[in-house]
């Protein structure tokens, strides 16, 4: 019986330490604070952590097209944000996780325990852990994904 390699979970592939916003924040402090750090979009979390929504670039520019010429945008997080948000259990797979990522439109996925945000998975986070279980799973030879998966039906049969 070959040795299992196993399959990294959201808990192993996402990132801890998360720039959240607050949904009372203002929403021009909220840009800039997603510019600042770079990032596409943040979680919008309550005082005990809870997920409310996102706040994505997408809404930003949004936000900002509307007042072109008018001054700043006004309002909360909490008027702008997102409340389509993609969560995961922290023991969902990177199997589970590419095929949430293929069939939806989301960059990023928020990891959620006890109700609370742990984390998130973006899908540069997924690509790097999917190319180091097939590094993994193939010890250096060239084998494709699907043979990996097929071979573990195989032995699951």
């Amino acid at each position: 019986m070959k040795d299992r390699v196993p399959i990294p979970q959201a808990r192993e592939l996402m990132t801890s330490r998360v720039v959240s916003v607050e949904p009372n924040a203002d929403i021009v402090d909220a840009v800039h604070l997603l510019l600042k750090h770079g990032h596409s979009g943040a979680p919008v979390v309550d005082d005990g952590k809870r997920l409310l929504g996102v706040l994505s670039e997408h809404d930003c520019v949004r936000v900002l097209a509307e007042v072109v010429g008018t001054g700043w945008p006004q309002g909360n997080v909490s008027d702008h944000m997102s409340k389509d948000i993609e969560t995961v259990e922290a023991r969902e797979d990177a199997l589970a996780l590419a095929a949430r990522f293929s069939q939806g439109t989301h960059r990023r996925v928020f990891v959620v325990e006890d109700g609370k945000l742990a984390g998130v998975v973006t899908r540069s986070d997924l690509l790097r852990g999917l190319a180091k279980l097939e590094e993994e799973m193939g010890r250096g030879k060239k084998v494709s994904t699907w043979s990996i998966i097929e071979g573990r039906r195989r032995d699951l049969g």
